[in-house]
C-alpha cells in the first residue's frame, strides 16, 4: 500500500539520494509483484523498475551499488542485472557466472562487484574507465579424470586482463598463463 511492489525485501542499497530495495516476486490476489524499488528521499516517493523494464526477474535476492553509481540486482533464479540509470545489461551462467541462483552482493572499494551463487563465488572486475565489467570463464576438459591424465586448461577474459594465476586446492599454483596443459 506505500508503494513498494512486494512485502518481502532480500537486500537493501543505498545512495546519497535514495535507497534501492531488491524484492521477492509475491503473488498477491493472483498478481505476481516484485523486483526493483527505488525510494526517491526528497520527494518521498516509489518508482519500481521490473522484468518489463529490463531487469532478469522480478525475483531478486540482493542489491548493491558500485562506487560509480551502478545498480546490481542478484535474483533467484535468472542470474545478474546490472542497471547504469539508463541501460539493464544481464548476467547469466551462460556468460560465466557459477549459478544463476545469486545469494548475496557486495562491492569493493576498487570497483570489484563479489556475487555469491549457490554453486560458488564470482568477482567482476571494473573495465577500462569504469566500463561494465566482463565475466571470466575457466574451463578444464576433460571435466573429470585420473591421476597422471593430461588437462587442458583455458582461461577467456574481456580485454585488459594483465594476469592468471591458477591453483589446485591439492597442488598450489599451476600457472600465470592464459591457457596451459
Amino acid at each position: 500500500e506505500d508503494g513498494l511492489p512486494s512485502d518481502v525485501v532480500h537486500g537493501i542499497a543505498a545512495e546519497p539520494d535514495a535507497v534501492w530495495l531488491a524484492t521477492e516476486a509475491v503473488n498477491y490476489n493472483g498478481q505476481w509483484r516484485g523486483g526493483a524499488a527505488r525510494h526517491d528521499v526528497q520527494h518521498a516517493a516509489w518508482t519500481t523498475n521490473s522484468h518489463a523494464d529490463g531487469l532478469v526477474s522480478d525475483d531478486l535476492t540482493a542489491v548493491v551499488v558500485d562506487a560509480t553509481g551502478r545498480k546490481w540486482f542478484g535474483s533467484s533464479k535468472k542470474g545478474i542485472s546490472l542497471y547504469d540509470g539508463r541501460n539493464w545489461r544481464s548476467y547469466t551462467a551462460a556468460d560465466g557466472l557459477d549459478s544463476d541462483h545469486v545469494r548475496a552482493l557486495a562491492a569493493a572499494a576498487d570497483g570489484t562487484i563479489w556475487a555469491g551463487t549457490d554453486a560458488g563465488l564470482n568477482r567482476f572486475v571494473a573495465g577500462p574507465a569504469g566500463g561494465p565489467p566482463s565475466v571470466t570463464r575457466m574451463t578444464i576438459t576433460p571435466s573429470g579424470s585420473l591421476p597422471g591424465a593430461v588437462l587442458d586448461f583455458q582461461a577467456l577474459a574481456s580485454p585488459g586482463v594483465v594476469s592468471y594465476d591458477w591453483r589446485s586446492d591439492r597442488d598450489g599454483a599451476l600457472s600465470s598463463e592464459a591457457g596451459f596443459r
